[in-house]
């Protein structure tokens, strides 16, 4: 199996809201991802593409929370009368 598994994908999703909330707004990659974290999703599928599917899905975290920032953003303008 090349994909990542669905369990990958919850234990990515809630690191990459973790990091944001934690680091002050900083998007978890691969380059600062701990080495623990990158091992556990080695434990439950490692795949020889591992690496770049973990990046291409947190790319698509990064670009939904930024879907949700703008979103949430824009609501608040409206209210407000920005």
């Amino acid at each position: 199996m090349r994909d990542l598994t669905a369990k990958q994908k919850k234990l990515l999703r809630s690191w990459g809201v973790k990091f944001y909330k934690e680091s002050g707004g900083n998007w978890l990659t691969m380059e600062n991802m701990p080495l623990a974290w990158y091992e556990e999703l080695e434990k439950i599928n490692d795949t020889e593409i591992l690496f770049q599917n973990t990046e291409g899905f947190l790319q698509e975290i990064r670009e939904e929370i930024q879907k949700e920032i703008s979103k949430s953003d824009f609501i608040t303008r409206l209210r407000c009368g920005i």
